[in-house]
């Protein structure tokens, strides 16, 4: 996987994962506890290690080879 063809993936996944957690909080989803235990356990931690790996691509892209 070449570097451009990477970022391109994490980033429309990234933005993907954001839109979820966006609409929870603009949605009726704010008061259901499967989509807060979603919420906080899935898509935060997926958001977080994809914006690492946006921000320290050299690094990740070194670990994949």
């Amino acid at each position: 996987m070449t570097a451009s063809s990477f970022r391109s993936t994490v980033r429309w996944f990234h933005i993907a994962v954001a839109l979820f957690v966006g609409a929870y909080f603009y949605s009726p989803l704010h008061g259901i506890a499967w989509a807060l235990q979603t919420i906080q356990f899935a898509l935060i931690p997926l958001l977080l290690l994809s914006g690492l790996a946006l921000w320290k691509q050299s690094i990740v892209m070194k670990w994949l080879k």
